[in-house]
């Protein structure tokens, strides 16, 4: 955002690191085991971002940017949304997958794409590689979006809700997980490595 030439007015985490960067930067710090309402709403602001967060956000603070509430997402939208998407995609022994940035709305992860990037996985994807993978897309494709928004040339498209994945945060694999000696070989290994 620095690079593409924004001001960040602030930063609501509670993560050392990025509390740490924050500061060293000048950058106001909220904390989001406090209602920061009032916070944002003191100042106009664009854009809100919520980048790796797990808190659904009230519809009253969505609304608080003047242009836009930008959500990133660690699934190919409109498939896989929901929580531990990586981890669904993995178990579903998909062949490809992908990250998407999109406007926030009341539904989850829901809002029209703004950016999504696609990606091949491999045969021996872990969770752990495929986050990685996820997170590298999502720094790249940033760069992209924070540039458009800079330029403002940024063209959204909705989702197609009749391709539509979701995975509620209480979803659990089949018998909790434990090994199923009856599935497959390639269904047990996909969930060795998705877990």
């Amino acid at each position: 955002l620095l690079k593409s030439g924004f001001d960040i007015r602030g930063i609501v985490s509670a993560e050392k690191r990025i509390v740490s960067w924050a500061r060293s930067h000048d950058t106001e710090v909220l904390d989001p085991r406090q209602d920061y309402r009032s916070d944002l709403k003191s100042s106009p602001f664009d854009y809100l971002f919520s980048i790796a967060n797990l808190d659904v956000i009230p519809q009253d603070i969505l609304d608080t940017p003047e242009k836009a509430a930008i959500n990133f997402h660690d699934g190919p939208l409109p498939n896989y949304a929901g929580l531990n998407a990586p981890v669904w995609a993995l178990l579903n022994r998909e062949q490809t997958y992908g990250i998407t940035w999109h406007l926030m709305t009341s539904k989850m992860d829901a809002g029209d794409i703004l950016e999504q990037r696609t990606f091949d996985l491999g045969p021996t994807e872990t969770s752990l590689t495929l986050n990685t993978l996820c997170f590298e897309n999502a720094i790249e494709s940033f760069e992209v979006l924070a540039e458009r928004l800079a330029r403002g040339d940024v063209k959204s498209r909705p989702q197609d809700d009749s391709q539509r994945t979701y995975f509620g945060r209480f979803r659990r694999p089949a018998a909790g997980c434990v090994i199923d000696w009856k599935r497959s070989a390639e269904q047990l290994e996909a969930l060795v490595r998705a877990l």
